[in-house]
């Protein structure tokens, strides 16, 4: 088939596969399966809300099969999309960052974005920064248009050559979620019953924190390197049982550098998905102790058997 022809012919081709070629060879198959489509549908995941339900943005394929013509005036260039999707989610331009697979994208008047960043048919772009209105453009800053519920799903409004959705349901993930038997599964497990509620809040705030600095900063350093010795973090997470096992799963390796062990995040096509996947069960699990402590009763100075210094006179 064209897809194995492919595949042999990049591995004669070279001996040491790039980042880039690797996601290529990965992403083959389902690249030539969306080819002859004439729209692609990428959904747009809030990371500032991980609850609110992925937005759904169709865009004219200009990566469609190289035989066909296609009319390049139709084309989003990158400065385009990220006027939709500040229009759409209400994130002001100026704090709006577009992150796919780990590449932020640019803000260019020119090129085409589905054929620079080989946005994909199903593909999710995450969106960092703060909405100022109601997601959806239904807000103040969404425009003239007026959303409106047609089987399920607000149709908002949209530029030419998109059109955007709002599902009442979360969208297809490009990454699957954490089975009860996975290893990111696992260690969020042994984290929970391996420590106290306390500890165990703490541990997850600290984890969000983390994977969180990566994915708002992919192309910064600093962030995938964190030494194992540190004090502030080896209290917070790192020495506690299901900590270490997190950072695996989520796609740390350990490594040790001058004497030192480090967990350092390598970045690669696979390592993005891997890392969104274990950021958003973190955020899960932390919001559901977050509305768990909420709750909670508050106890009333005498409780827990303390008797009363000041009985009643007379």
């Amino acid at each position: 088939s064209n897809s194995t022809l492919a595949i042999q012919t990049a591995s004669k081709s070279y001996k040491h596969p790039s980042i880039a070629s690797i996601h290529h060879l990965t992403m083959s198959s389902s690249s030539s399966s969306s080819s002859s489509k004439t729209t692609i549908t990428i959904y747009l995941s809030l990371t500032s809300s991980p609850s609110t339900p992925r937005i759904s943005l169709t865009l004219p394929n200009s990566a469609k099969d190289n035989h066909t013509h296609v009319d390049s005036s139709a084309n989003t260039n990158a400065a385009e999309l990220r006027r939709r999707i500040s229009l759409l989610t209400t994130v002001p331009l100026e704090t709006l960052k577009l992150i796919y697979r780990g590449r932020v994208i640019a803000n260019k008047e020119e090129g085409d974005v589905v054929k620079d960043y080989r946005l994909e048919d199903g593909c999710v772009v995450h969106v960092m920064g703060k909405p100022v209105g109601d997601v959806g453009g239904t807000g103040a800053g969404a425009g003239s248009g007026t959303a409106s519920s047609t089987g399920g799903a607000a149709a908002a409004p949209s530029a030419a050559g998109a059109s955007v959705t709002l599902p009442t349901a979360a969208a297809p993930s490009s990454s699957t979620a954490a089975s009860s038997s996975s290893p990111l599964s696992l260690a969020l497990t042994k984290l929970r019953t391996s420590n106290d509620g306390p500890t165990y809040r703490t541990a997850l705030t600290t984890a969000d924190k983390l994977l969180g600095n990566i994915v708002s900063h992919p192309m910064e350093e600093k962030y995938r390197t964190i030494k194992k010795a540190n004090p502030a973090f080896s209290k917070r997470l790192g020495s506690l049982p299901g900590g270490s096992d997190l950072l695996l799963s989520a796609g740390f390796t350990l490594q040790t550098k001058d004497d030192l062990e480090y967990y350092i995040l390598t970045p690669s096509a696979d390592a993005w998905p891997q890392l969104v996947t274990a950021r958003e069960e973190v955020q899960k699990l932390k919001m559901q102790e977050e509305r768990s402590a909420a709750a909670a009763p508050t106890q009333p100075p005498n409780a827990g058997g303390m008797p009363n210094l000041f009985p009643p006179m007379g």
